[in-house]
């Protein structure tokens, strides 16, 4: 790291691999900070941008104090990303995922489906659109989602929600 420093010296690619290193080691707060520095030096710069609105979701999962402060800045970060590089999907990924904090559930099938169609075969768009469906009381489309989440990735927690909501879809009327 400190030779790569040398190199990068007061340069936004610097601030990222400190910002990536530190997320690596689970360090959220240093993340943040370093992800926000670069961004400053460079502000389109399409990696740090998503790597700020990674750190953003990892920071909140540990305080989520300030927390519409973080995710809006995380949203304007992966717009300015998806603006700099329109056929990457991760960017649109992340977007989802804050927008699924914020509860604005059309605009997570939204972005999400824009992600299914830059990356067909990645399972995770389909989750997230599960996700949003889910959230909104379509279980039958959560179930849809799910399973074409599945038949890409059998990945544990898209297999739990799936049970979840079946189980949902399933159980008879409550009595009121």
């Amino acid at each position: 790291l400190l030779l790569a420093g040398s190199l990068y010296q007061n340069r936004a690619e610097w601030n990222w691999l400190k910002a990536e290193n530190a997320l690596v080691r689970k360090e959220f707060p240093t993340a943040y900070v370093e992800a926000k520095k670069g961004l400053a030096l460079s502000p389109d710069h399409s990696k740090l941008q998503a790597l700020f609105a990674e750190t953003v979701m990892h920071q909140l999962s540990v305080d989520s104090t300030g927390a519409i402060l973080l995710l809006n800045d995380a949203e304007r970060a992966l717009r300015k990303a998806i603006a700099a590089a329109p056929r990457d999907r991760t960017p649109y990924i992340r977007l989802g995922e804050v927008l699924l904090r914020q509860g604005r559930y059309r605009e997570v099938i939204e972005v999400a489906a824009k992600a299914g169609e830059l990356s067909p075969n990645h399972a995770y768009p389909y989750d997230l659109q599960g996700q949003a469906h889910e959230a909104m009381g379509d279980l039958q489309k959560a179930v849809e989602c799910y399973e074409a989440a599945l038949r890409r990735a059998p990945l544990k927690a898209t297999r739990e929600r799936w049970n979840s909501v079946r189980a949902r879809l399933t159980a008879p009327p409550r009595s009121p």
